[in-house]
């Protein structure tokens, strides 16, 4: 089939539909699962006039949308500079923030990245001495937290993690 260059002027809506279908395809194609919506155009209402930009529609049903996932996530935590074992292990999360079961060995399910820790140093489960937080959230499933309340090696209080 030969395409015109009249047939582009006369419908520029079905051309640009077609040009964000393909662009889509494209995506989906080459795994693009990052992309959070690829989207197609919709013909606007009226014929746009000449030099008049097209704006993108809104997303079309069969466009690929990333989906968060929850996931078990585990790990290790270490109370430094002499203040006493872990008490307690809270994660909060993107989703599933809450209560990690088990305290220098920890885990919980229903956990949606990007997640971090507070973690509760010496005292006791209920009444914390030292209250520690994670520096950073990370993605992955597993980490190893160490957690420094008066700041030095790192020059800063809180928990760290070679994880991403």
């Amino acid at each position: 089939m030969t395409i015109r260059k009249a047939a582009v002027w006369h419908r520029p809506a079905l051309v640009a539909r077609a040009a964000g279908i393909m662009i889509a395809a494209c995506l989906a194609a080459a795994g693009a699962s990052g992309v959070a919506s690829a989207r197609t155009l919709d013909p606007p209402s009226a014929a746009p006039s000449p030099g008049h930009a097209l704006t993108a529609g809104p997303a079309s049903a069969s466009t690929p949308q990333a989906h968060p996932r929850s996931t078990t996530i585990s790990g290790d935590v270490v109370c430094n500079q002499g203040t006493g074992p872990v008490e307690g292990v809270w994660i909060q999360a993107a989703g599933g923030s809450g209560w990690a079961s088990g305290t220098s060995v920890f885990s919980k399910s229903g956990v949606t990245a990007p997640w971090t820790v507070h973690v509760g140093c010496g005292g006791s489960p209920s009444h914390w001495e030292y209250t520690v937080y994670g520096v950073k959230s990370i993605y992955s499933t597993f980490a190893n937290w160490g957690c420094y309340p008066f700041g030095p090696p790192f020059g800063a209080p809180g928990c760290y993690t070679p994880a991403s």
